[in-house]
């Protein structure tokens, strides 16, 4: 049996989208979309940057918000967490490019 070569990107193109405004705010609704979208990014980056699974030059990269930018109406939740995923990637990306890792992401 041969080795798996090293993944040499990742792309992070999922989430939960949810309709909901301000004088209706449910926070459980709020819980679930952060739980998809930004906390699932959180829990499936636990890959150490000194692996040996990705290449150093590998691009990280997250889509996110693009549909969210077309339709903006009744999206609080959404746009929360939207806003929290554009926070979270400049921090990784100011982390990970000490190693090399390019992290951005495609949200309008």
């Amino acid at each position: 049996m041969t080795k798996a070569s090293k993944v040499d990107r990742v792309i992070w193109a999922q989430g939960m989208n949810a309709s909901d405004v301000i004088d209706e705010f449910a926070s459980n609704t709020f819980e679930n979309v952060i739980e998809a979208n930004v906390n699932f990014l959180l829990q499936s980056m636990k890959i150490p940057p000194e692996s040996d699974e990705l290449e150093i030059v590998a691009p990280l990269v997250v889509l996110s918000g693009t549909w969210g930018y077309i339709i903006r109406l009744e999206k609080l939740s959404y746009g929360r967490s939207n806003a929290a995923i554009c926070g979270l990637v400049r921090s990784i990306a100011d982390d990970l490019g000490q190693f090399g890792f390019q992290f951005s992401s495609v949200s309008p």
